[in-house]
């Protein structure tokens, strides 16, 4: 470091920086001061790094010209420095074991009149590398498969000497420098990046695959792949300790052939790690370019899931899907990015057919977890996916909508009687009927408006029913959060059934719709095992969790009629004293023979679960509808049947990429209506129905809205 002083001179008032030794001429006022252009600097760089690697830049002041220079402490004349701009880089090999520190020294030199200098010590720290895979043997034990589609396989990290620890491996798609597309570890292992412990056979992206040592743990000492890092000692080798593997991707060749979906993927989260959950898979296209549709499926359950969607082509992504699927979310949104459906599933498609085919495109799918509650890891997500080829298209065929009410008059009505349904059924032809594929049905979620049936066909069936019938009033309940708990105990000794509930607003929800229940579903019950109506049960499905997530088990319930409820306001206890049923209908024809069949069901189900196993179960969710009741009845049957059904699309759930065309008939605004039929079948004659009966529509065949009035379009008989 060199020292100056200010010197003003008197007569010039000019100021001048001198170099020691100081002036002597006494007419000039001399201010002591020091000055520094360049402060001591250490850096560090590893040894066995090649000839001409960056060791570091030294810094001096602010200073634009300027020169450096090293002029001592260079052993071996292992480094160089640029002149003007202070880079220093190697000009031999290092070794740790011959030198572990360089001491430099640099000198600056401020180019003008006068010049000045300056020196500073530079401190070059050799880091020692270390070799793990070849000093301990790094290796996997034995051979796993291999090439399989989405599904990478490793067996147990093993070390021929030394003591194994810890380990992460990144597997890099491509090379040792690429995306890691999955983490593995040992078991154990509590690093929050790890998605499946060795030995494993897990979900993984397509691809050859480069298994990467973040981290392992040799002897109690962690080293690391990684430079300068504080993962552990640095050791190069561990990029390629292990060999590369091939995971097959997803193509339209592979897969469940003949499968409505051919690729099913899924994460569960009570067996696979929370980091697991995250997950990207590839699907390669044909690579004649004859891929033209993707139809997909993708449950988010109760906890919603993202899915985006993407067309790969080398580094280019477009955009094809981004959907939020569960439900809870607050609401359906379809103008939103990502889009939003509250339900626990979705089921479209998605056209390729716009893109230029390069060789190796492939569609990729992300799925990001809890997307509405992050923190949330009990989450469950399934995806489905299936192609469509130039030669075996996705089939989106629609009615036109102009005659597709109407009866074909060149065809003569058929009335029969059904012998296995008791019924006379009548297949009323239409001119246009629904599409003939079943593409529609089975890849975009349909909707059947009206108390009939769809079908793939032209025909519609209207039935008159001669004998029995029956039907199942209400349904098994769905989900609800309860304020409390709720614990259900059934006690086998006993036969005794117990609901335990911790707030009263639980309690009396459930004791009120039992009150309900009885009130009026049961006002036809008899006791009389021989009268149809004996046959009545209460039935609910009761998830079983302790928890907000998609993880929870299913209890199913059955009630018989004859069971006595109890209930316990002050300690919110209902108490039911099962009892088992008691059958005797006896079929006395056909008819009778084919409804009796769901009254065994009823009373098979009663009895299988009053002399089932004991438990207790505690939960977080009540059943709405507790009082769903399945019961038949008989009815005393008019001469006037009804069929409506339509089936529609919700639009939102369409992809941008695909188009219906002109060729389908608003419903609503949210949908698109495939197809609407709306007869009725009035029988003129009871005694002879085949040959007497009137076909009525509702429907404007021409317009596709519904008259207000029943229009009479066929007769047969007087």
């Amino acid at each position: 470091m060199a020292q100056y002083k200010i010197i003003v001179d008197q007569q010039s008032k000019f100021v001048h920086l001198k170099e020691q030794p100081l002036f002597t001429n006494c007419h000039e006022i001399l201010l002591d001061h020091v000055i520094s252009f360049i402060d001591d600097q250490t850096f560090q760089t590893y040894e066995e790094e090649p000839t001409g690697t960056t060791v570091g830049t030294v810094v001096s002041s602010t200073y634009d010209d300027v020169t450096f220079e090293i002029i001592a402490g260079n052993i071996g004349n292992a480094f160089t420095i640029n002149s003007s701009n202070g880079v220093i880089t190697t000009t031999i090999i290092l070794d740790y074991e011959t030198v572990p520190v360089y001491n430099l020294t640099v000198k600056v030199t401020v180019n003008g009149s006068p010049s000045l200098t300056d020196t500073g010590n530079i401190t070059i720290n050799v880091l020692r590398v270390y070799h793990i895979c070849e000093n301990y043997g790094v290796s996997e034990s034995g051979t796993s498969v291999n090439n399989q589609i989405n599904y990478l396989s490793c067996n147990e990290i093993q070390l021929t000497t030394g003591t194994l620890g810890n380990y992460l491996i990144d597997w890099k798609l491509g090379n040792v420098n690429g995306n890691t597309v999955f983490t593995s570890g040992n078991a154990g292992n509590t690093d929050p990046d790890l998605q499946a412990e060795h030995p494993f056979y897990d979900l993984c992206q397509g691809g050859t695959l480069y298994p990467v040592f973040r981290y392992i743990t040799v002897n109690g000492v962690r080293y690391t792949n990684i430079k300068f890092s504080d993962l552990g000692y640095y050791s190069p080798d561990l990029l390629t300790c292990l060999s590369p593997k091939t995971v097959g991707a997803m193509t339209c060749s592979n897969g469940l052939v003949g499968a409505t979906y051919n690729h099913t993927i899924s994460y569960n989260n009570t067996t696979m790690p929370a980091a697991a959950a995250e997950r990207t898979v590839t699907y390669m296209l044909n690579n004649d370019g004859s891929t033209t549709d993707f139809a997909w499926q993708f449950y988010g359950y109760l906890i919603a899931d993202r899915i985006r969607i993407y067309y790969v082509s080398g580094i280019y992504e477009t955009l094809l899907g981004d959907w939020v699927i569960g439900s809870d979310n607050v609401e359906t949104n379809y103008g939103t990015i990502p889009k939003i459906y509250k339900s626990s599933y979705i089921k479209t498609a998605f056209s390729v057919s716009g893109f230029t085919y390069t060789s190796g495109d492939y569609i990729k799918f992300h799925i990001t977890p809890s997307y509405n509650q992050p923190t949330i890891t009990d989450t469950n997500w399934s995806l489905s996916i299936n192609c469509f080829t130039q030669t075996e298209p996705l089939d989106l065929t629609l009615v036109t909508g102009s005659d597709f009410c109407a009866l074909n008059t060149g065809t003569t009505l058929n009335m029969v009687y059904n012998n296995e349904t008791c019924s006379y059924d009548i297949d009323v032809i239409t001119s246009e009927g629904l599409p003939s594929t079943n593409d529609i049905y089975s890849y975009f979620i349909p909707i059947n408006f009206g108390d009939g049936d769809y079908d793939t066909s032209s025909t519609i069936s209207l039935r008159w029913n001669t004998g029995y019938t029956y039907n199942w009033l209400n349904n098994t309940g769905s989900d609800y959060f309860l304020n409390g708990t709720l614990t259900i105990e059934r006690d086998l000794s006993t036969h005794m059934l117990t609901y335990t509930f911790t707030n009263n607003d639980d309690y009396l929800n459930y004791k009120n719709a039992y009150v309900a229940l009885t009130g009026s579903s049961w006002n036809n019950y008899t006791t009389d095992p021989t009268n149809p109506n004996h046959y009545q049960q209460i039935t609910m499905t009761q998830r079983i969790s302790m928890t907000s997530g998609d993880t929870y088990s299913t209890d199913h319930i059955y009630i018989g009629p004859d069971s006595l409820f109890y209930f316990d306001d002050v300690n919110h206890i209902i108490t039911i004293e099962l009892r088992p049923f008691v059958s005797g209908y006896i079929p006395t024809s056909d008819c009778d023979l084919y409804f009796s069949s769901p009254l065994t069901t009823i009373s098979t189900g009663i009895n299988n679960f009053y002399s089932g196993d004991s438990f207790t179960h505690i939960t977080i969710w009540g059943c709405i509808e507790f009082r769903a009741v399945r019961y038949p009845r008989v009815v005393n049957h008019d001469t006037s049947v009804e069929g409506r059904a339509t089936l529609a699309l919700r639009t939102g759930l369409l992809s941008p990429t695909l188009s219906f065309g002109p060729r389908f008939v608003p419903y609503f605004s949210d949908f698109l209506a495939l197809h609407k039929r709306y007869l009725r079948i009035d029988i003129t004659d009871v005694s002879d129905p085949i040959n007497n009966y009137e076909v009525y529509t509702k429907l404007d065949c021409e317009t596709g809205e519904l008259y207000y009035d029943w229009v009479l379009i066929k007769k047969v008989g007087t």
